[in-house]
C-alpha cells in the first residue's frame, strides 16, 4: 500500500513538473523549506533556555545605575575653529591646515582681502594669532 502511493505521488508530480529538471527543483525547494523551519525552531528553543536564566537573576533591588559623563574635546576642532573666526568677523572661512600643534583657517577680512587666523590645537581652540 505504502509503495503505491509513492507511485502515485511520483505521477502526480511528474504531471505537473513535466521535464525532469523541475522536479529537482521542486525537491531543493521542499529541503530549504525543511531546513528554514528547522532552523527556525531551533533559534526559537535556544532563545527561550538562553533568557530563562537571565529573567531570573535579575530582580528590582539590584537594578544598576549607568551614569554616563560628558568629556568635552581634548583638541580643537576644525568646525570650532571656523565658528571662532566667524565670530571674529572672518567670511567665507575654510580650514587650511591642522597640525598637532594648531589649527590655521583662512578667509576673507573686513575689506575683502584673505587673511589667516591661528589656533592652538588645545581643547578651547584659543587664538594663536591673526
Amino acid at each position: 500500500m505504502a509503495g503505491s502511493n509513492i507511485v502515485h505521488f511520483q505521477a502526480f508530480m511528474v504531471r505537473i513538473f513535466p521535464q525532469g529538471r523541475s522536479w529537482n527543483l521542486y525537491e531543493s525547494v521542499t529541503m530549504n523549506i525543511y531546513g528554514k523551519a528547522s532552523l527556525a525552531a531551533f533559534l526559537a528553543f535556544a532563545s527561550v533556555s538562553a533568557t530563562a536564566p537571565v529573567a531570573a537573576a535579575a530582580s528590582p533591588q539590584q537594578a544598576s545605575i549607568v551614569d554616563v559623563q560628558y568629556r568635552p574635546a581634548r583638541a580643537c576642532s576644525p568646525v570650532r575653529a571656523v565658528e571662532k573666526a566667524r565670530w571674529a568677523g572672518l567670511r567665507n572661512v575654510r580650514v587650511t591646515d591642522i597640525t598637532p600643534r594648531r589649527v590655521v583657517v583662512s578667509g576673507r577680512g573686513h575689506r575683502g582681502h584673505w587673511e589667516r587666523m591661528f589656533f592652538a590645537n588645545v581643547r578651547g581652540c584659543p587664538q594663536i594669532r591673526r
